[in-house]
């Protein structure tokens, strides 16, 4: 489940408004990326505050191209999963070996909202699970809790932005994470900021040869 966690941590697309039957389609139409999105752009800003851990915030542009084309410019190091960048059919894979089951629907800001849980199957299952909250009219994960025996071992929420007034890109994402130590009381967060997305750009193949020199 924490192979799980991390590759669909700042991970999220979009899926075409149809009315879901299971978790499983709700999961796989939350996280799998339109057809129409070919490429993106985006200036990205990461700010790490965690107890004991002096981070600087880090820049950076990231370019991806469907469908597994990722490249990073940035003057500094920056910490981000090749997986967390690429938007193709991960909620499709995810199904594959995950258990979804709807927990509830309920309003919230006058949209419905999925609670689904995920829990692996077969031999890799434990007890820990995901649970997971779509807002059911535009299909985006809107906040995703991590669980074990422990309790809550990380939170992550999302806001978005419409882009060329069809596409919900990503906006912001902040992670948080509780303090085993109880004599520290204050979560650490990871906040990533998407800032000037731009979608289908017709980015080149050699944007990203440049990159394997």
């Amino acid at each position: 489940m924490k192979r799980l966690a991390i590759s669909i941590l700042i991970t999220l697309t979009l899926a075409p408004v149809i009315a879901a039957q299971t978790g499983a389609d709700i999961l796989s139409r939350a996280m799998d990326l339109r057809a129409e999105i070919k490429d993106y752009i985006a200036d990205v800003v990461v700010t790490v505050d965690m107890p004991d851990v002096q981070i600087p915030r880090r820049t950076a542009k990231v370019y991806y191209k469907r469908p597994d084309k990722v490249a990073i410019d940035s003057r500094g190091i920056v910490m981000i999963p090749k997986e967390a960048l690429m938007l193709g059919k991960l909620g499709s894979e995810m199904t594959k070996n995950t258990s979804v089951t709807v927990l509830g629907v309920k309003n919230v800001s006058g949209a419905p909202q999925y609670t689904l849980r995920l829990t692996e199957k077969g031999a890799r299952r434990s007890s820990d699970y995901a649970l997971v909250y779509v807002r059911g009219d535009r299909w985006t994960v809107e906040r995703m809790e991590m669980r074990s025996a422990r309790g809550l071992d990380m939170a992550v929420s999302w806001t978005y932005q419409k882009l060329q007034s069809k596409y919900w890109m990503p906006q912001r994402l902040t992670a948080t994470i509780p303090s085993r130590d109880r004599s520290k009381k204050k979560p650490g967060t990871i906040t990533v900021l998407f800032n000037n997305v731009r979608v289908n750009t017709g980015l080149s193949d050699d944007k990203f040869k440049e990159h394997r020199k």
